[in-house]
């Protein structure tokens, strides 16, 4: 084991209960040239993968839509002391068709 070696794994000792490292750039430098010569081979110009058919199609407005519609309700699942349990998002839905806020079970499940 070299002198440097020796002296970089003291340091890294020393620096770890602060949670620091010294280390050098070497593992940097060759990320950077990997990632440079994966460009000029044009790996980031186009798709690594094909995309699926049912994703060509896919329209995410009516996603947007719908948080923009409800986006008080998910912020306030963000609250500091909000009890997630009481959460009742589809009550509103139930009770305009007529059914008092009542949500039916996922599942019917008997002893």
């Amino acid at each position: 084991m070299t002198l440097t070696t020796r002296l970089n794994e003291l340091a890294n000792q020393i620096l770890a209960p602060a949670n620091l490292r010294l280390g050098t750039l070497t593992a940097d430098q060759q990320e950077k040239q990997r990632l440079v010569e994966l460009a000029r081979a044009g790996a980031f110009s186009k798709p690594i993968y094909p995309v699926p058919r049912c994703m060509e199609a896919f329209d995410p407005a009516p996603l947007k839509q719908a948080y923009e519609h409800h986006r008080d309700a998910i912020e306030r699942l963000e609250e500091p002391g909000r009890r997630p349990e009481r959460l009742r998002p589809f009550q509103h839905v139930l009770h305009d068709a007529g059914h008092g806020g009542a949500l039916p079970p996922d599942a019917d499940v008997r002893a």
